[in-house]
């Protein structure tokens, strides 16, 4: 089966992609971690996830917890979505650092080592993923939310809301077709202090996807 992608400069309902970004991090932010899609997920996460997001993208996640290969199988109903799939991603909060946020995500994404990054769907490579690289400018700020600390994926000094930047690499895809597919994605950083939200992060993730 093949999956299209959607071109960075395309829209969804009309929607651009920097919206379905601040859309993703304001939904997983406030999630503990028994219900964050980030989290110890084999799949179970993903649909109640998306189920409350409401929107016409279906949002694949990191792997905060544990950083090593995962798998994730999920079925999706079939309901023209397509993906949103988040490949060394950052999100950086003023609930986290008093550090300047756009500092700390440029910082972070400059990190990322390109031989380690990957992105295949059904089997076939994506190619390069530097037209998928969106930075925190070109975003904008946006609000988030978390739960108490100890309860969030990421540590944090303060609930929020606080302001927050976003960077890395967004694709998205059209609709996809009924029956099976296979998403793999992975990449590595190394950063080097100051203004590093972490010195180190891998994430090595297959989805198994059953749009029934």
């Amino acid at each position: 089966m093949v999956i299209e992608v959607i071109p960075p400069g395309g829209t969804v309902d009309g929607k651009d992609r920097n919206h379905f970004i601040k859309k993703y991090w304001q939904a997983l932010c406030p999630l503990t971690k028994d219900k964050n899609p980030a989290w110890e997920n084999s799949g179970t996460k993903d649909g109640p996830f998306n189920t409350n997001i409401g929107e016409s993208l279906f949002m694949l996640s990191f792997s905060r917890e544990p950083q090593e290969p995962v798998t994730r199988t999920i079925e999706i109903p079939t309901g023209n979505k397509g993906l949103f799939i988040p490949i060394m991603s950052v999100v950086v909060s003023k609930c986290e650092t008093d550090d300047p946020l756009q500092a700390v995500a440029n910082k972070d994404q400059s990190s990322v080592l390109p031989p380690s990054l990957s992105l295949e769907l059904d089997g076939d490579p994506l190619g390069t993923l530097d037209a998928y690289i969106s930075n925190p400018a070109a975003i904008g700020t946006f609000s988030v939310e978390f739960p108490t600390p100890g309860e969030a994926i990421f540590d944090i000094k303060d609930q929020g809301p606080c302001d927050a930047v976003a960077g890395g690499r967004y694709v998205w895809t059209k609709a996809l077709s009924p029956g099976e597919h296979i998403v793999y994605f992975k990449g590595k950083l190394h950063c080097t202090p100051p203004n590093c939200i972490d010195t180190e992060y891998m994430e090595d993730i297959t989805y198994k996807l059953n749009v029934t």
